[in-house]
Order: structure tokens, then sequence, then C-alpha cells
């Protein structure tokens, strides 16, 4: 397995801290590190910020991440733990929680619980050539197109589309690809539906409203809208997402 790097800050329950494709653990810089009652431990994952993508990696999975958080965790000696995950990191928690009965809450900030249909499948397969074939034109691209309002956010869109350009092809691929063959958890949020938050942008260009909210009436699932911002809500309403985050992982706050 990869070694990932960890940041850790604060202190009591831990909460682990998983960020987004092309994202690193810098995104939850200043976001929750005042939050009195936990301990925040933000990762780096696989082919991401400072952690490698291991030469001799198995077929691109969000199982392998997974894997790879659990080993920091059996070394970090916590057994018990909260999740909050951003997009990809969402799918990341959603495996954590099928697989580790330490996991307990689960919040999911701009993410999903739905495997992709067939044509983002096929998207995920363009991404991963593009990773090799025009990596800087394709980051330039996707990444402010995250954005309600990106003329608002040029700077912190000129860092993100920097870090995300220190990433390999290899890494930008094998997180497209993993992401590609996950495989459906509604029925895993069904079952312990108080255990999860989930947080969704009214703008995000990658996950309508409408097949949110479609989703959720049929599967009786509850979320909050966040109606301020696209994908990055962390960045565009953070005050926001720390309060509904504080109050659900403290005191058991669940989605309205």
């Amino acid at each position: 397995m990869s070694d990932l790097y960890l940041k850790r800050s604060g202190s009591g329950f831990p909460v682990l801290l998983l960020h987004g494709y092309m994202e690193s653990c810098s995104m939850w810089d200043g976001l929750f590190e005042e939050q009195i009652g936990m301990e925040w431990l933000a990762i780096d994952l696989p082919g991401h910020g400072q952690s490698t993508l291991e030469t001799a990696a198995p077929e691109p999975t969000i199982e392998y991440f997974s894997r790879c958080i659990l080993d920091v965790l059996r070394h970090e000696n916590i057994d018990n733990f909260h999740v909050v995950g951003h997009s990809m990191g969402g799918y990341i928690a959603l495996n954590l929680k099928e697989l580790h009965p330490g996991c307990q809450k689960v919040v999911l900030l701009n993410s999903n619980a739905w495997e992709d249909p067939p044509q983002k499948k096929l998207d995920r397969l363009r991404v991963a050539d593009i990773a090799y074939k025009a990596k800087d034109l394709f980051i330039h691209q996707a990444i402010p197109a995250l954005f309600f309002q990106p003329s608002k956010y040029q700077q912190r869109i000129s860092t993100l589309i920097e870090e995300a350009r220190q990433m390999t092809s290899d890494g930008i691929a094998f997180a497209a690809l993993a992401m590609r063959t996950r495989e459906d958890k509604t029925a895993l949020v069904n079952e312990s539906s108080g255990d999860f938050l989930i947080l969704q942008g009214a703008h995000d260009p990658l996950i309508s409203l409408e097949t949110m909210d479609n989703w959720s009436s049929v599967n009786n699932i509850p979320f909050q809208v966040l109606e301020h911002s696209g994908h990055m809500s962390h960045i565009e309403e953070p005050q926001v997402v720390r309060q509904k985050v504080q109050d659900f992982l403290l005191n058991g706050h669940q989605n309205n």
C-alpha cells in the first residue's frame, strides 16, 4: 500500500477528512481546525498531494483507496471514527462505512451513493485518456467549471489548478478509473440513514439537483441543499458547511 500523507489537528473524537478528485488535504485548511471536540485527520489520497501512487498498484478501485486509508488508521491506532468526504472522497467514505465497523457518521459533501450511469462511465474512460494526452488543458478547463461563480474565486482556482498540475498522469487516470468501477451504495445509506448527512450544492454541475432530488424521493433518503454553491461548496459556502458538519458530528442532527 502507498504511504499516505496525514495531517492531524485538534483533539477529541477522530474525524477523517477525504478530499475529492485532483484535490489534496489542503482543501480542508481553515475549515474545521477551530472546531472543538474533534480531532481532524486530513489525508492525501494515493496519487494526490504529497501521497504517491505505488508503482505496483492493483486495478483501480475505490476499495484500493479505502484499504490504503485503513492501513493508516491501523498504524495510528484509530478504531472508531467519523468521515467527511468531498466528491470522490465521499465514494471512499461509503466504502469505509461498508468495510469497517468503527466507521460511524459519514458526511457526503457534493457526493452521491449511486454508481456511474453508462455515459458517465464512458466519460471516465475519456478523462483517463486525456490525462496522458492533454493533462494541463483538461485541468485548466475542468476546475473552474466546478464553481457556481468562478469569477469570485480566481485566486483559489489558480491554486487548485497548480496543485492538480503537480499530479502525474497515472494518478489522474487511476482515480478516474476507480470512480468508474464503483458500486451503488444506496442500500447502505438506506439501511443506516441516520448515520449520513448529505450536502448538495444547488448549482453543482456534476450532480444536478434534479438527479439528487429524484434519487432522494425514490429511496426516501433526505439531503440538504447548499443554495449558493456548485461542486466546491467548502469554498463557496464555508461557514454553512462548517456549521452543518459540526452540528451533525457533535450533536447528532439528522438530515431535514
